[in-house]
């Protein structure tokens, strides 16, 4: 990743404690260089993996929904802020809550750009309340001038959320002599997951060139479904008819809540897919490969760690 050369920029990144802020935090550095990148913290975070108070890339405490931004002009602002499990309320607050604090906080930072993280497939009819949150927040987002959406797929980072359910539920599958039996629905759902260099690529290309594309997707490079994931992880799928996994599942329900929530299961169940193309299109970059991270993540003999730091090393 070569450093672009810019002047001195203040770039804030809400969320910088989340697998998602932490890539951006880390990446970020390199593109600019010159840059003050502060990443927001609620104060159980503060100096995350390390990262100190001073330096040009630092972590300041700030809860945006509990006090007003007093920490002086900033030239961009990326919300990071999500929350993948949880009530529905819970989830509109953490999106759509997030969204409206950020813009009433804007004048004071300065009237600065705006980034938001959403995901793809965001959409307000989404059976996800996850999906329906993040439509309403990034309409609010959009509805304000020098903003962006940018909806990447899956992230690729060490031990996403992704990883760990497949992981859980090969537990649950080795009561089973490693068998695991899903609707069609879910094993046949389409994913098509962004490395993360990817991404803060293209997150870079915005804040450099201000797009006129005010939403963009990014995923990456090859499409896979459940049932190909299920395979590396060393777990044989075979496909059960919905009605009787309902049945199943509410029986069971007790025990499966444990492996996975209601919400992940909905999410399992929504193809996620668009055009690597995009990621070219904004960045000038071609997407990358995910087979070799999906390999060594989901190996059932490989043992991973989770180092946002390294990423980009």
């Amino acid at each position: 990743m070569a450093a672009r050369t810019r002047n001195k920029t203040r770039i804030l990144i809400l969320g910088a404690n989340g697998q998602v802020g932490r890539v951006l935090f880390y990446a970020l550095q390199s593109y600019f260089p010159q840059a003050e990148i502060m990443g927001a913290v609620r104060p159980a975070h503060f100096h995350f993996e390390g990262v100190g108070a001073g330096g040009r890339a630092h972590s300041v405490i700030y809860d945006i929904h509990r006090q007003p931004w007093s920490g002086g002009n900033v030239d961009v602002v990326i919300n990071c802020i999500g929350l993948m499990q949880g009530s529905e309320k819970e989830l509109f607050h953490a999106h759509t809550g997030t969204s409206l604090a950020l813009l009433q906080n804007r004048a004071a930072m300065g009237n600065p750009a705006i980034i938001q993280v959403s995901a793809l497939g965001a959409g307000g009819n989404n059976p996800s309340a996850f999906l329906r949150s993040k439509a309403l927040a990034d309409a609010a987002i959009l509805g304000q001038e020098r903003t962006w959406v940018i909806r990447p797929s899956i992230l690729c980072t060490p031990q996403t959320m992704l990883v760990k359910r497949i992981k859980k539920l090969r537990k649950l599958s080795a009561l089973l002599a490693r068998n695991l039996w899903l609707p069609a629905s879910v094993l046949h759902t389409k994913i098509q997951p962004v490395m993360p260099a990817d991404f803060a690529a293209t997150v870079a290309a915005v804040i450099e060139n201000q797009p006129t594309q005010r939403i963009i997707e990014a995923a990456g490079k090859e499409v896979y479904d459940f049932a190909d994931l299920f395979a590396l992880a060393g777990v044989r799928t075979h496909i059960m008819p919905r009605k009787l996994f309902e049945i199943a599942a509410f029986m069971l329900r007790p025990l499966i809540r444990t492996f996975i929530s209601a919400e992940e299961m909905k999410l399992m169940g929504i193809n996620n897919t668009s055009d690597a193309g995009h990621i070219y299109h904004i960045s000038g970059c071609e997407a990358q490969s995910t087979a070799s991270f999906w390999k060594q993540q989901l190996h059932p003999d490989i043992r991973t760690r989770t180092d946002f730091s390294t990423v980009f090393a």
